[in-house]
């Protein structure tokens, strides 16, 4: 498998073919669009596309921002927005903040954005790229192998999944969106409340590293 390499840095910014060979590389019969019977897609989100049937997040650690090794079994039972990104990369640089204020907005027990850094010069990079933008909710991961994104075979930078509760990929976005507009917010909301425990309400708590 080839690695994310610098040549890749000019990233495609969520074109059909991008999700297409997403969904080939998960191994996935096809990429569903969005319907009458699904979430609602639209405006920055119009080249998202429902995983049908949904598909386990391979087997693969990551670190924390303590440098603990980390898993996304850590996250199940909440909805996870995985977006993979580097300091290098434009159009993550483009959407970062709007990630920021989703988790501001939705983070909490039932939700958490998960975004996983790739830059190979460990958490120094992405703390000064946190401080540099104002991200102030976002906990820092790294992936500096790329062991999560190889797995995946991730096309390009910024690429985000949306994962269910039980750990699986139920969508896939290839290039930067509006994380924090209205369709964003009914698309996972929507995720959140289509599996959400009876008796228990959406938390709105945040965490910042």
């Amino acid at each position: 498998m080839e690695m994310i390499d610098r040549e890749r840095r000019r990233l495609l910014t969520g074109t059909a073919g991008g999700l297409i060979l997403l969904g080939a590389a998960l191994g996935l019969p096809g990429a569903a669009r969005g319907g009458t019977a699904g979430p609602p897609l639209g405006g920055s989100l119009q080249d998202f596309s429902l995983i049908d049937p949904p598909r386990p997040v391979p087997r693969a650690s990551f670190l924390d921002a303590n440098q603990q090794p980390a898993t996304m079994d850590q996250f199940k039972g909440r909805v996870v927005l995985l977006n993979f990104w580097a300091t290098w990369c434009a159009p993550c640089r483009e959407e970062m903040p709007s990630i920021d204020r989703l988790q501001a907005q939705l983070g909490g027990p039932d939700f958490t954005v998960l975004a996983l850094s790739l830059d190979e010069g460990g958490i120094t990079p992405v703390r000064h790229f946190y401080q540099q933008l104002g991200i102030q909710h976002l906990d820092i991961y790294l992936d500096p192998p790329n062991a999560l994104p190889l797995a995946l075979k991730v096309p390009a930078l910024p690429t985000t999944l949306v994962i269910d509760r039980a750990g699986q990929i139920v969508g896939t976005m290839v290039g930067p969106a509006v994380w924090d507009s209205p369709e964003a917010l009914a698309l996972l909301r929507y995720f959140i409340e289509k599996d959400k425990p009876a008796g228990t309400g959406t938390g709105s708590t945040t965490s910042a590293t």
